[in-house]
């Protein structure tokens, strides 16, 4: 690194990977040396002059990059991951960064051994509404029943693409990592079994692949938790996305004033958080009583947000921290383990699904 500027090199320039793009290239602390993609790309004219190469080694060993930001199809993710690290550089790579707990050790230990940053994608750290959701879920105090649905309703060119992720994980792993990290974060506590269910929805998927899943999960506090995700033109609106937690003494949920409704933008890992808040109700506890809540009257605070929240000023957020973690050389031991357990949640809900039984983890 040159003082502070961080050398980068973009490996996937899709949807995600051209927000990445976008947020690196508006950040004086990092210097983009190039871009990988397998496809013919077209970069925007502010961005004209970044050399673009189709093969991710050679570019690796051509412009000797400080970090590679990694943002292809998940089934690339750890071995890119690996072999940049060997390479000396720092990662930062897209959820999910693995799709085995097998690989995403492996992924941990050659950080370890390479002395480098590894830093994982949980964009929802990031949006100052997620966050306001856990803590106002943390102040009520469990046990939890945690509510979550990130669907997503494709038109003919958002289904082409779903279909090619598809390829490389269902939603419930792909999406679901996100949401499994949420859950984590409002329980405080170790998941104990998984069950999930999924379906093919349509008839152009290979009958391996679905494109719908539901997963329950248990925590060790006696938490319970349900997500769904499903992709493709036949999804409806409602229940596009839900954020919803409940518990002894009231609940948290986030509504939106104009549609009920959190609209999406671009894809499920952002939010458009459109004159969106956050409900807080809330029982006070019984003078009579102190195992009871006394529901009359109760309480009920609405926290307002407005204004966007979109995937590039997430991940505008996201390159901030990435630059801290380096140039500060970060303790990230909190965050792998954070990014491992909800992997472990998401890989158990696709192996429920696969094997038709509820998966218990140790």
């Amino acid at each position: 690194m040159s003082g502070s500027i961080i050398k980068v090199l973009i490996v996937g320039a899709g949807d995600i990977g051209m927000s990445h793009l976008q947020a690196y290239n508006s950040n004086p602390n990092f210097s983009i040396v190039g871009v990988v993609d397998i496809q013919k790309i077209n970069l925007p004219d502010s961005m004209s002059s970044i050399p673009i190469h189709e093969n991710f080694e050679i570019a690796l060993k051509a412009l000797n990059p400080d970090l590679v930001a990694i943002c292809t199809y998940s089934n690339t993710h750890a071995e890119y991951a690996k072999i940049a690290l060997n390479f000396g550089a720092h990662i930062f790579v897209e959820e999910p960064w693995a799709l085995s707990l097998k690989d995403a050790k492996d992924v941990l230990a050659t950080a370890q051994k390479a002395k480098r940053q590894l830093i994982i994608g949980h964009i929802l750290s990031y949006d100052p509404i997620w966050n306001r959701f856990v803590v106002e879920a943390r102040n009520l105090g469990g046990p939890y029943v945690i509510r979550m649905a990130a669907n997503q309703q494709a038109d003919a060119q958002k289904w082409e693409l779903h279909k090619r992720l598809l390829l490389s994980a269902p939603p419930i792993v792909d999406s679901g990592v996100h949401f499994a990290y949420i859950m984590c974060k409002i329980t405080e506590s170790k998941p104990v079994k998984v069950h999930a269910i999924g379906l093919r929805l349509s008839e152009e998927l290979n009958p391996k692949i679905y494109n719908y899943g539901q997963m329950q999960v248990t925590f060790s506090d006696g938490s319970i938790a349900w997500f769904e995700a499903g992709w493709g033109p036949m999804m409806s609106k409602a229940g596009k996305l839900v954020r919803d937690v409940v518990c002894p003494s009231g609940s948290v949920s986030v509504v939106n004033d104009e549609y009920n409704d959190i609209t999406m933008h671009n894809n499920i890992k952002s939010s458009n958080a459109l004159n969106s808040a956050i409900i807080v109700r809330q029982a006070k506890p019984s003078l009579k009583d102190d195992h009871q809540f006394d529901w009359d009257p109760f309480s009920e605070t609405r926290l307002p947000f407005t204004g966007k929240m979109s995937q590039d000023i997430l991940c505008e957020r996201e390159q901030n921290y990435v630059h801290r973690a380096i140039t500060e050389n970060h303790d990230l031991k909190e965050h792998h383990r954070d990014a491992m357990l909800s992997l472990e949640i998401c890989l158990a809900a696709h192996r429920s699904i696969s094997t038709g039984k509820s998966v218990h983890l140790t």
